[in-house]
């Protein structure tokens, strides 16, 4: 089976799903071709041919209205005209949007769907790389999930502002977004993804941990933290490695990385040496980073960023290159951002994790 026909079969599946519970509701697919390594292919096609050999795929009555995109302009383009068409309906019922990919791909749809949240309902299909920020930790189990009933639900985001830039367009997460050490693995992962096999992002992990401070010149950097009470703490002018915000704590990245895993959703590490890096490098993939010295952990839903030079920042795995004058840089919470599908109930998975 090629992937391209394991991912018809996926739309099959979903498609039945929605319009078991929103049967008035228009659907649309948004398929990322280039999202997923060949390893994640060859589990999508293994999950495919499953429900194939059980029967689990329906007829179509209807051929459901598929988007195939190559880059992320070409997803937001099909999300605004959806939008679009959906405002001028007369029934009401916002358009099923459903995105198939990565955190990249989910990222880049959803963003576009803030703009005008009322008239859009988002399902995300972990089809990725990096899949942190779906309802569940596989296809498999999403496709389990779904054959229950269906709610709409609405989800926050972390707003990303250039306060430094006016004019620049506002940035968004709906997993975590951050800034430093862990924003530039994702760039190096973005480049090297498709020609190194396999689950690379842990591979890019030590390599980055050797050179980070020298290859983006690190200096100190200014952070502002508001507490749940309004207060605000002023942390001053410190060497940090890294400054995460999530939507909420008990949240993962880089494949599942527990850097939230308390009820905190803000994680800032300090400066440390080479041993100590290694150190708790190890501790961050099970969560036990928290408790090192270096680490502070905050509930905080707007922290301010001062800093006068390069560095890169990552929302959902997407990440970008900023400038001294994108500076100050705010992480705010926006706790309506888009709706959602969710399961309301999920079964024991019966095709290959």
């Amino acid at each position: 089976m090629r992937y391209q026909d394991a991912v018809d079969t996926i739309i099959a599946v979903v498609d039945a799903a929605i319009s078991h519970s929103f049967p008035d509701h228009p659907r649309a697919f948004i398929t990322n071709r280039h999202a997923g390594t060949r390893h994640r292919h060859r589990r999508t096609v293994a999950v495919a041919r499953t429900l194939r050999q059980q029967e689990r795929v329906p007829r179509l009555r209807h051929i459901p209205e598929v988007h195939r995109t190559a880059t992320a302009r070409e997803a937001v383009g099909v999300v605004r005209e959806l939008q679009r068409r959906s405002a001028a309906q007369a029934i009401g019922n916002p358009t099923v949007v459903v995105s198939l990919g990565g955190d990249g791909t989910h990222n880049h749809c959803l963003r576009a769907g803030m703009s005008d949240p009322e008239t859009v309902v988002f399902l995300r299909v972990p089809l990725g790389s990096g899949n942190d920020a779906s309802d569940t930790e596989s296809l498999a189990a999403f496709l389990d999930a779904i054959t229950g009933t269906l709610h709409i639900a609405w989800v926050p985001a972390v707003e990303v502002l250039r306060e430094g830039d006016p004019t620049a367009h506002p940035l968004a997460a709906f997993n975590i977004a951050s800034l430093g050490i862990d924003a530039f693995i994702t760039a190096m992962h973005d480049r090297w993804r498709t020609i190194l096999p396999g689950n690379t992002y842990r591979l890019l992990v030590d390599l980055a941990v050797l050179r980070y401070e020298t290859l983006v010149n690190l200096a100190p950097c200014g952070l502002a933290v508001t507490q749940p009470s309004g207060s605000v703490i002023d942390e001053g002018t410190a060497v940090r490695m890294l400054i995460a915000m999530g939507v909420s704590g008990h949240r993962t990245y880089g494949d599942h990385m527990h850097v939230l895993p308390g009820e905190e959703n803000v994680c800032v590490l300090g400066w440390a040496g080479l041993r100590d890096k290694l150190r708790i490098k190890r501790l961050f993939y099970a969560g036990a980073h928290v408790a090192e010295p270096i680490t502070t952990m905050y509930q905080s839903g707007d922290i301010i960023i001062s800093y006068d030079r390069p560095v890169p920042v990552q929302m959902d795995g997407e990440a970008m290159w900023l400038n001294s004058d994108d500076f100050p840089l705010r992480f705010r919470l926006r706790h309506r951002a888009v709706q959602v599908l969710t399961p309301v109930e999920t079964r024991r998975s019966v095709v290959p994790q």
